[in-house]
């Protein structure tokens, strides 16, 4: 099935020594987001559904990075899922998975070989499927833009923003958010995150010592 969904903004993906930036495909379903950079890709799913009474006694929440480890063929690559909360040597091995990564045309298809129970539930989908599956979940690009990197907050960090219009706000940011890095400079950088409160995406200049890359250097 294909997701179609109004995207207003979405979370950045990367990876260390990027020395320009990639391609991010932002989806129609605000769940995932892929970079493609030097005919690699990197990507990260999180999706999460509140608790409710009498229909989900607890909150759902599927998440989980995944990184191309080669490139199968023109728009196919084998991939690796992992869930990491900072450095991928620190990550959860237990939901370690060989993937393939399909990309057609505007769509895009994830299929892994083996899928941790919690994307099981309402906030997953059935990541086992064949891509030539009827079933199969398809996500559709909204549109692209360039990205440096994707990092991981490692401390709890506030970003001040001014509003048109409107007094100075603060958007507080926790650890392990993900946050798209659009530039370094110093010991700053300037990164972007989708505030799902506001439904909005917010910009700011934070300390780069507080980001860590979730992903192999």
């Amino acid at each position: 099935m294909t997701i179609s969904r109004l995207i207003f903004a979405l979370l950045g993906l990367g990876v260390a020594g990027l020395s320009s930036a990639g391609t991010l495909f932002e989806f129609e379903y605000p769940a995932l987001l892929i970079l493609e950079a030097k005919d690699k890709v990197y990507g990260y799913y999180e999706s999460t559904l509140p608790k409710v009474e009498g229909v989900r006694p607890h909150a759902a929440q599927c998440k989980f990075f995944f990184y191309s480890t080669s490139k199968k063929a023109k728009e196919q690559y084998l991939a690796h899922i992992f869930y990491t909360k900072s450095s991928f040597d620190r990550r959860k091995n237990l939901i370690d998975s060989p993937a393939t990564i399909f990309r057609r045309d505007s769509d895009w298809i994830i299929q892994m070989q083996h899928q941790d129970a919690s994307c099981d539930t309402a906030a997953g989908w059935n990541f086992r499927l064949d891509p030539d599956d009827s079933d199969v979940t398809t996500f559709e690009v909204a549109r692209t833009s360039t990205a440096l990197s994707l990092r991981l907050i490692t401390k709890k960090e506030i970003i001040r923003i001014r509003e048109r219009g409107s007094a100075l706000s603060k958007i507080s940011l926790s650890p392990g958010n993900v946050v798209v890095v659009d530039e370094e400079k110093n010991e700053l950088s300037k990164i972007r995150f989708f505030n799902s409160v506001k439904n909005e995406e917010v910009t700011g200049w934070i300390r780069s010592k507080f980001l860590a890359n979730p992903f192999p250097n």
